[in-house]
C-alpha cells in the first residue's frame, strides 16, 4: 500500500510540475503578445496585418530586394564564374556524339 500512495504521491507532483510549466508558457505568450500589442500601438500600425496585407506590404518587396541583391552580388561575369556555365544541364549538346567535345571550346 505505501508503494501506491508513494507513486500517487510522486505522479501528483510532476503533474504540479507540468501544469506550472504550462502555466508559465502560457504567461510568456501573454507578455510577448502584450509587449506587441504595444508596439504595434506605439508605432502607429493600426491597420489589420493580415496575411495579404503582410505579403503585399512586406512579402513582396522584401523579395524583390533579396533579387536585386543578388543579382548586384553576382553581375561581373568573371572567368570563375562563367567556368560553371558548362555544369548548367540546359547547355548540354542535343546529340551524344557532340558530348566528346562538350566544353573544350570554353575552355581554351
Amino acid at each position: 500500500m505505501r508503494a501506491v500512495t508513494t507513486r500517487i504521491n510522486y505522479l501528483y507532483y510532476c503533474n504540479r510540475y507540468i501544469c506550472n510549466i504550462i502555466r508559465k508558457c502560457q504567461e510568456l505568450l501573454g507578455v510577448v503578445r502584450d509587449r506587441t500589442d504595444l508596439a504595434r500601438r506605439m508605432r502607429a500600425d493600426d491597420r489589420d496585418m493580415n496575411p495579404d496585407n503582410f505579403l503585399r506590404l512586406k512579402g513582396v518587396p522584401m523579395v524583390y530586394d533579396l533579387i536585386n541583391e543578388i543579382a548586384d552580388a553576382f553581375c561581373n561575369h568573371s572567368a570563375v564564374l562563367s567556368a560553371f556555365s558548362v555544369l548548367d544541364p540546359g547547355n548540354l549538346p542535343d546529340s551524344v556524339t557532340e558530348i566528346a567535345e562538350y566544353g573544350k571550346a570554353k575552355r581554351r
